[in-house]
């Protein structure tokens, strides 16, 4: 089965809600993918930084339509994307059709689509109460193609520990440091892995200049997978402050999470419903910060862990993360949700 993956493009390389689809093709015999409009395709996939007007003109084909929802983009309230993101697809690709609004389209492409998928069981309750969707799946990404060598090799929990603090992510996501209200928590030591520039409106910003407003002891780091991976060696715990009054931040999935799991450490996360309900499943509720003022305090019981606690402790996060989130456990979800319209 042909799979036409939306917006176009000759590598596959992207945002990561387009790389998934493809990781899910490659690991399974039953379908391939192709971004050529003219093939003759099965199935429309559509991620969520695709062409959502292109993807509804090739609905009227009549072949199953595929939408990713990966992020909370109904709930973005960027109005200057709103209208500059269609008009890109407009002007540059020649899509003659996609001059509505943004938020529009979406709402059009998950109520025609028969299938959608989300990554969060926040999204998921947004799009079932708030649009005709009829067919939706929580799907997570696939770690194990991104960070291959993480579940290649035999984990093994640090002998010693550094007091180091690890953040990675995105480095428009730093803002969610704001939420936090104990300032003790700024004199701690951290890494931060991220992009060295962010996008502030119209303009790039230096990611550097930011933290300076915020942390006294802190090092920047050009977002790379060696370069995580190495500096999560040098850490001892995983840092996830999310502004929960922001809707696009709170409805994010578990993923941070896994991910520190699977590089060794264990996490505090602000108590989000994703890393709650995570949290309740490894029945460690204790690493959810419910409070904005609780972070050095979490930082500090943690610290106070044994080290053989410790040690049991990042081995059973990533043994977790390595058999929940493993690819062959992923494919079969993505499988049951692509067969069943």
């Amino acid at each position: 089965m042909l799979v036409l993956v939306l917006p176009s493009s000759s590598n596959g390389l992207g945002p990561v809600d387009r790389r998934r689809i493809l990781t899910f093709v490659k690991s399974t015999s039953h379908y391939e993918y192709t971004f050529d409009i003219k093939a003759k395709f099965d199935l429309i996939y559509c991620a969520g930084s695709g062409d959502t007007g292109l993807a509804l003109k090739l609905k009227e084909t009549g072949k199953p339509l595929i939408y990713d929802y990966a992020n909370h983009y109904l709930q973005e309230n960027i109005p200057l994307k709103n209208v500059l993101r269609p008009a890109y697809f407009s002007f540059f690709k020649g899509h003659k059709y996609t001059f509505e609004t943004y938020s529009s389209t979406i709402q059009k492409i998950i109520e025609v689509a028969d299938v959608v998928v989300c990554s969060s069981e926040v999204q998921k309750t947004y799009l079932e109460q708030n649009t005709k969707v009829k067919n939706i799946h929580v799907l997570t990404d696939f770690f194990e193609n991104d960070f291959p060598s993480l579940f290649n090799r035999k984990f093994k929990p640090p002998s010693t520990r550094s007091q180091h603090l690890i953040w990675e992510g995105q480095a428009e996501n730093l803002k969610n440091f704001t939420s936090i209200t104990d300032r003790e928590f700024f004199k701690l030591k951290i890494s931060l892995i991220t992009d060295l520039k962010y996008r502030d409106g119209l303009f790039k910003r230096s990611s550097k200049n930011f933290c300076d407003r915020l942390f006294n002891d802190f090092v920047i780091y050009d977002w790379n997978v060696d370069a995580l991976i190495s500096r999560a060696q040098h850490g001892d715990i995983g840092i996830i402050p999310i502004e929960k009054d922001i809707p696009i931040y709170a409805a994010k999935p578990e993923n941070k999470a896994v991910l520190m799991f699977l590089l060794g450490l264990p996490v505090l996360a602000t108590s989000i419903l994703a890393y709650s309900q995570l949290f309740e499943r490894l029945q460690l509720d204790h690493l959810k910060v419910t409070d904005a003022s609780q972070w050095v305090e979490k930082v500090q019981q943690l610290r106070g862990l044994k080290n053989s606690d410790y040690q049991d402790l990042c081995m059973y996060l990533n043994n977790f993360a390595r058999k929940e989130y493993s690819t062959e456990n992923l494919r079969l979800k993505w499988l049951n949700a692509l067969e069943s319209y």
